[in-house]
């Protein structure tokens, strides 16, 4: 049943107008501690993403790191960044469409 759920999850993201597919064509290797985890920060440096949403503290030696700059936020760090911005994030689905359509993105976040 959970399985189920995932699915239904993964093919709401994939059909999001905002998705942006990336193809990886290097292995950076900065998460020593985890080697599972370096798909993502490889992902996330292959999109330019502006930050990484995880509470995993893993990531956190990506704070110590000078390059590649991929800043990671936890997920209250998010709450607060998207109230803090609400202003900015708080349109109706119709404007949200308009705005997509004739701007660039201002953040992209890798969520996992």
């Amino acid at each position: 049943m959970v399985f189920g759920r995932r699915k239904n999850v993964v093919r709401s993201l994939l059909e999001l107008p905002t998705l942006k597919h990336v193809s990886i064509f290097y292995n950076l290797r900065l998460i020593v501690a985890d080697k599972d985890d370096d798909k993502f920060v490889d992902c996330a440096f292959a999109a330019n993403a502006d930050y990484i949403i995880t509470n995993d503290h893993h990531f956190d030696v990506l704070k110590t790191i000078g390059f590649p700059n991929i800043p990671t936020l936890k997920l209250d760090e998010l709450r607060q960044f998207l109230l803090k911005n609400r202003h900015n994030i708080a349109l109706t689905l119709r404007q949200a469409q308009w705005y997509i359509d004739r701007q660039p993105p201002i953040r992209r976040f890798l969520i996992f």
